[in-house]
């Protein structure tokens, strides 16, 4: 019983560990976009010219800069929340796949935005990276199918559905929808390829922790085995 015990406390230590880490990086990424906001808003900057622009070569650079970039306070504060809680699930449940989950959104949503975006405009914000995680989280408990995407699923589905179908459709003055729309998919498509990978464990039962030689004979199952 004591090696039950100190089994489910060192499961319990790296499990509290992992949730402070992914939370600390989400807080890493937000801190990095309100300091990037506030220099910008400070010293006028113009860092929207670095996001994305379709069509236009230079304005491939925002494939690289455009989840950091953001217009005004309203812009950052609705983000802000999303990344904090969506990002640490993203780390705190599938620690092996997140990183690339994030670039591999960042980049198919720049690019796609390039491809399909409304001309003669920046295209900024952590929008597109928010809605690709949403999905991926979202997909996963579909494509997984375990009890925790599952839940995850359901979470991100209830607490965020809504506004994400509003978000990816053309029916906000400048909100890019191309933005959201590229990410939600690119959040699929990464459900789908990491399907298989940070699966979740199997506990091993409690019984198989147990020595059969320990167990009183009347409740062992084959008691002719111990008799000689």
């Amino acid at each position: 019983m004591e090696h039950i015990d100190e089994h489910h406390v060192n499961q319990l230590k790296k499990e509290k560990k992992l949730l402070y880490t992914s939370f600390f990086l989400a807080a890493l990424f937000v801190s990095f976009i309100w300091l990037l906001w506030l220099a910008d808003f400070l010293f006028s900057l113009n860092l929207a010219q670095y996001g994305v622009h379709p069509r236009d070569l230079i304005g491939l650079r925002g494939i690289l800069f455009m989840p950091y970039i953001h217009g005004n306070l309203q812009h950052i504060l609705s983000n802000t929340i999303p990344a904090l809680i969506l990002g640490t699930v993203l780390f705190n449940i599938y620690p092996r796949v997140a990183f690339w989950t994030i670039i591999i959104i960042q980049v198919f949503s720049g690019i796609m935005v390039w491809l399909i975006g409304a001309p003669f405009s920046y295209h900024i914000g952590a929008s597109a990276v928010i809605f690709g995680i949403a999905s991926f989280l979202f997909f996963s408990g579909f494509f997984r199918k375990d009890r925790q995407s599952v839940a995850i699923s359901f979470f991100v589905g209830l607490l965020y559905g809504g506004s994400m179908l509003i978000g990816m459709m053309p029916v906000q003055r400048g909100v890019s929808w191309e933005g959201h729309l590229s990410g939600a998919i690119a959040g699929f498509l990464c459900a789908l390829f990491f399907k298989n990978v940070d699966l979740p464990k199997i506990e091993e039962p409690i019984d198989e922790l147990i020595d059969d030689e320990d167990t009183p004979f009347f409740e062992r199952e084959n008691k002719e085995d111990y008799i000689k």
